[in-house]
């Protein structure tokens, strides 16, 4: 049977699926092996108009459910130990990776980039510090307000999304209006149904009509990195498409799917170095260039090495490596 969450698991699979994807793509391409650039570029560009904004509505569906469980206090700590923590934990150790083998890769990192993470995310950590932003602008908000509908909090955040150009810059405000809309549209799905989600193959064809329209037009005139009312447009019909998609995919038992789903954080967080590894040894020592072979190979590593890694994690239960209790320091 499955449990009625189980759609999100299938999300995130997709979502993390195409992360990676994208990453290995562009490894590819930055380090001169590429079939067709303009027909990548483009892919590059439809992908990126929605991945990440899906993770951000994913995380957003559960936050009422553990603020009321945990209260505010709870809810921040749980994440500092998760979290900040791995966004810590993580970067120093991909980054120290980085600077000690920059010779071998496409960028070079130096050290001062690397401790400077606090201030400043590199590469795919990003999305965790912004995510920890969005977890405590959120609680705040809910602390003080705490009836307030999402609708409200919603359309603000819409208004945030489409003007950001035009308001304060700073103190990398840029991820709070860049991404608060997709994390409180979550909130609103939770508000207004308690996620029970229905799959309804009309409305899927729908959204796939939806979507090739919506992304042809977008790409007319704009890439992924224009932001405003039409990449918001764009960015909600993916996500409500990629929805129904994984509610049509839970019928057919598709376990190794969402195994990939249940362990997406830690692909997120592992996947640049084992796709950039099997990269170098494709190149460096195999001197293999096909694009196709480091593709499947960048999707094989980059997907089922971290995978295998948080498995030996939970088998022999070790402990600090994707979690540690470091808000005990303050309530204790």
């Amino acid at each position: 049977m499955h449990n009625r969450t189980d759609w999100i698991d299938y999300c995130k699979a997709i979502g993390i699926i195409l992360v990676v994807y994208g990453h290995v793509v562009r490894g590819l391409l930055k380090a001169g092996i590429n079939d067709n650039l303009i027909v990548h570029q483009y892919i590059d560009s439809v992908i990126y108009t929605f991945h990440m904004p899906l993770f951000f509505f994913l995380s957003g569906l559960f936050f009422l459910q553990t603020l009321h469980k945990y209260g505010a206090a709870g809810l921040l700590n749980k994440k500092i130990d998760t979290l900040f923590y791995m966004y810590v934990i993580w970067s120093l150790l991909q980054g120290g990776i980085e600077v000690a083998l920059s010779q071998f890769t496409n960028n070079t990192t130096s050290m001062s980039e690397v401790v400077s993470l606090l201030i400043e995310p590199r590469m795919q950590f990003w999305f965790l510090y912004a995510l920890i932003i969005l977890f405590v602008l959120t609680t705040f908000i809910y602390k003080v307000i705490p009836k307030l509908p999402a609708s409200v909090l919603i359309g603000v955040s819409a208004l945030l999304y489409i003007y950001a150009a035009e308001l304060p810059q700073g103190l990398n405000s840029y991820f709070i209006y860049q991404n608060l809309i997709f994390f409180t549209l979550g909130i609103g799905v939770y508000q207004l149904n308690d996620l029970r989600m229905h799959f309804n193959m009309p409305i899927f064809i729908a959204l796939i009509g939806a979507f090739i329209a919506s992304q042809y037009l977008f790409h007319l005139n704009h890439t992924y990195q224009d932001r405003g009312f039409y990449s918001l447009i764009t960015a909600t019909i993916a996500i409500s498409m990629v929805v129904q998609a994984a509610l049509g995919l839970m019928r057919f038992e598709l376990r190794w799917l969402k195994l990939i789903g249940v362990y997406s954080l830690s692909i997120y967080l592992i996947h640049i170095l084992t796709g950039s590894g099997i990269r170098v040894v494709l190149t460096k020592v195999l001197t293999i260039d096909n694009f196709y072979i480091h593709l499947l190979c960048g999707l094989l590593f980059g997907l089922l090495f971290p995978m295998i890694i948080q498995y030996g994690v939970e088998k022999n239960r070790l402990r600090y490596v994707f979690s540690a209790p470091i808000s005990k320091l303050w309530r204790t």
